[in-house]
C-alpha cells in the first residue's frame, strides 16, 4: 500500500527492518532546526547602483516627459497663431530626415541599398497621403463638443500615456521577429493617438490639422524608435544623453514664451526625475532585505530546441 511521507528517518527505518514502519516518520510540519537555515542567503540578487548610471537611465523618462511637454507647447502655439503651419510642416520634414539618418546609422539591420531605401520611404508616402486625406474629417470631428471637454480629456490621456509607457523597453534587447523595438504598449499608444486626434480637431483649418497630426506621428511613433536604436548602440550612450539635453532646451524654448510658471514647473519636474529620484533610489536601497533558501520554489530551466 502506498503512503505519502514528507520526511522519513532512513536510519530508524533500517533498524526497524521495514521501510514502511511508522517508528521513523516525522510529521508534515517537521523542521530540522540544525540544518534548515544553513542554506539561508540574504540579498542574493541585490544590486549596487551607481548614481551616474541611474541618472543616465532616468533620461529615458525625462525624454518622454519632455516630448509630451513639447507636444503641448506646439499645440498652444498653433492655436495662438504664434507658429505658422508652414513652419511646422517644414520642421516635420527636417525631423523626419534627421531621425531616418540617425536610425540608419545605429540600426545594425538597416540596409542602405537603393531598393531597400525605396521600400523604406514608401510607407512614409502612404502615411502623408492618408493623413492629408483624413485631415478635413478630423478637423470637424469634435465640432459639437466644448473646448474645455476636449482639453481635459486630452490632458488625462497624456497623463495616462506617461504612466503606462514602456520605459524599461529601452533597456531590453530587440527580440520581436517583426523588427519592432519593445518600447510600445497598447494602452500608452492608444491614449496618445486619441489625444492627438482630439487636439487636432480643435485647430482652425485642415492644413493645421495635417501638420499637427504629422508632428504627432513623428513625435510619438517614429522618434521613440530613433531613441531606442541610439541608446541600444553602446558607442552612442553619450549621444543619447546629449539628445536628452537638446530636447530639454528645445522644450524650454517652446514653453517660455507661453508661461514662465509652466516652464519653471517643467524644469523642476525634469530636475526631480533626473537628480532627486536616482538619489532617492540609492537611499532606500539600503532598506531592502531579501532572503533566499531551500524553501524557495524551484524554477525549472527548460531548453526547447
Amino acid at each position: 500500500m502506498w503512503r505519502k511521507v514528507l520526511y522519513n528517518d532512513y536510519d530508524e527505518s533500517r533498524r526497524s527492518g521495514d521501510d514502511g514502519d511508522t517508528a521513523g516518520e516525522y510529521p508534515d510540519t517537521y523542521i530540522d532546526t540544525k540544518t534548515f537555515l544553513i542554506g539561508l542567503v540574504q540579498n542574493a540578487t541585490s544590486k549596487r547602483y551607481n548614481y551616474l548610471e541611474i541618472v543616465a537611465q532616468s533620461t529615458i523618462v525625462a525624454q518622454q516627459v519632455s516630448t509630451v511637454a513639447a507636444f503641448t507647447g506646439v499645440y498652444v502655439h498653433l492655436t495662438n497663431y504664434s507658429l505658422t503651419v508652414g513652419t511646422l510642416i517644414a520642421v516635420d520634414f527636417v525631423l523626419l530626415a534627421i531621425g531616418t539618418i540617425i536610425t540608419a546609422m545605429n540600426d545594425p539591420h538597416f540596409d542602405c541599398s537603393f531598393r531597400n531605401l525605396l521600400c523604406y520611404c514608401r510607407p512614409f508616402g502612404i502615411l502623408f497621403s492618408g493623413l492629408y486625406c483624413l485631415s478635413p474629417i478630423i478637423s470637424t470631428l469634435t465640432a459639437s463638443f466644448s473646448s474645455d471637454t476636449i482639453h481635459t480629456t486630452s490632458a488625462l490621456l497624456l497623463i495616462l500615456h506617461l504612466f503606462s509607457y514602456r520605459y524599461a523597453g529601452y533597456l531590453q534587447v530587440q527580440s520581436d521577429p517583426t523588427g519592432m523595438p519593445p518600447i510600445f504598449s497598447a494602452v500608452a499608444t492608444s491614449a496618445v493617438i486619441f489625444a492627438c486626434i482630439l487636439l487636432s480637431s480643435q485647430l482652425p483649418t485642415h492644413v493645421h490639422t495635417f501638420g499637427f497630426l504629422l508632428y504627432s506621428v513623428l513625435t510619438f511613433v517614429l522618434f521613440p524608435v530613433t531613441r531606442y536604436y541610439l541608446r541600444a548602440n553602446q558607442k552612442s550612450q553619450s549621444r543619447s544623453v546629449l539628445v536628452s539635453v537638446l530636447i530639454f532646451f528645445c522644450t524650454v524654448a517652446l514653453l517660455l514664451p507661453l508661461s514662465p510658471v509652466v516652464t519653471g514647473a517643467y524644469i523642476l519636474a525634469i530636475l526631480f526625475i533626473c537628480l532627486c529620484c536616482p538619489f532617492w533610489l540609492m537611499h532606500i536601497q539600503k532598506y531592502k532585505f531579501e532572503i533566499n533558501g531551500p524553501w524557495d520554489e524551484a524554477i525549472p530551466h527548460c531548453h526547447i530546441y
